[in-house]
């Protein structure tokens, strides 16, 4: 069989995206963005804001981050007692840290059947242990023949039981191979490691082009390869990570920024393609400033020794997001196709209004 390669980079995580240049195993504590300095002038009020957002990004102040978010965390979502008694056959790219590691967790946790994958030979290893039902794989979501290569041997299932009566609709759809979820979380961000704020011209190129090779065009893999297989079917929810850096400006993040945008209209666009007639909906979802934790985060999206979870907010705690998030995601349907969303409770008001299009925004 052919093998996958990849291109080996220590990372780590921070709102959903891999971060060059990190370890995994050693995730600092972080967010990604809070709101403007109110009843400044505008200028002054966003360069406050970016540089709160640079030193939240990979630094170390979730606490001061969470001061300002709504204490009540509340989401509509549907039931969990009910959400989890359908089993879905789930796709994640970026499952060896923080978000990804969550999502893996939680999925499998509650009886999914889940693949993923992520560039970290070592940690993909680690949780095919801990989870040994996941079909785990090593990926570079930026190779499109990889992506290519990933999707077939998880969609190429069969096993000629589609018209046997004591199969159920479950059942043929695993032996199948058939996907009904897929979540592209992997992403990078190398301006988060710069020692000081770069602008838009003193991004290095390698960075910005590895940004946009990972975070846009890993994106456009994962729908290239996975989407139409959904599409047959007439069923399925394409889900990728967004960011408010998606929405909104910020003169420090150029890289990123560009990239989130780039992903915001990309399933925009990809939600105006998809058939009218199904319940298949596609999302850019901002996850929200999430702490992951100092150990790496858990294998299994739940405490335990191997968290080195340091947040005493329940609101940026990555333990608390899983349990508003997972069952979300699971939630969306075609009522939800092409709408801008995000995770609730995980972003401060006055931030989420500074964004040029707000949550629930459709095509």
């Amino acid at each position: 069989s052919r093998q996958l390669t990849r291109h080996v980079m220590p990372m780590f995580h921070s709102e959903g995206i891999y971060l060059a240049g990190g370890d995994d195993n050693n995730n600092n504590a972080n967010g990604e963005d809070d709101d403007a300095a109110g009843g400044k002038p505008a200028a002054a009020a966003v360069d406050a804001a970016a540089q709160q957002q640079v030193q939240e990004v990979g630094g170390d102040g979730v606490s001061t981050i969470m001061d300002t978010l709504p204490t009540n965390n509340t989401t509509t979502t549907t039931p969990t007692t009910s959400i989890h008694q359908t089993k879905r056959s789930i796709v994640i790219s970026g499952v060896t840290s923080g978000l990804g590691r969550a999502l893996l967790g939680y999925f499998y946790n509650h009886g999914h059947i889940v693949a993923g994958c992520g560039r970290n030979a070592d940690e993909i290893l680690v949780l095919q242990g801990h989870f040994p039902n996941a079909k785990l794989s090593v990926v570079d979501v930026a190779d499109d023949a990889s992506v290519q290569l990933w999707a077939e041997s998880i969609c190429s299932g069969g096993s000629g039981n589609d018209n046997d009566e004591n199969t159920t609709q479950e059942q043929r759809n695993e032996e199948r191979g058939q996907v009904d979820l897929v979540i592209a979380n992997a992403g990078i961000s190398p301006e988060t490691l710069y020692p000081t704020k770069s602008t838009a011209w003193e991004v290095p190129r390698q960075d910005f082009d590895e940004t946009i090779d990972v975070n846009v065009k890993g994106v456009a893999n994962m729908i290239r390869h996975f989407v139409p297989r959904m599409v047959k079917n007439n069923n399925g929810t394409f889900v990728a990570m967004s960011s408010g850096l998606g929405r909104s400006p910020n003169p420090y993040q150029v890289a990123y920024c560009a990239s989130k945008w780039a992903v915001e209209g990309m399933v925009k666009s990809l939600a105006m393609s998809l058939p009218l007639d199904g319940e298949m909906c596609a999302v850019p979802l901002a996850p929200g400033v999430v702490q992951t934790g100092g150990g790496g985060g858990s294998v299994d999206g739940k405490n335990n020794n191997n968290d080195g979870s340091s947040s005493s907010s329940s609101s940026g705690n990555i333990d608390k997001w899983i349990e508003v998030a997972g069952p979300m995601i699971l939630g969306l349907s075609g009522k939800d196709n092409g709408k801008s969303l995000s995770v609730k409770g995980f972003y401060s008001v006055r931030y989420r209004q500074t964004w040029s299009f707000q949550d629930g925004s459709g095509i």
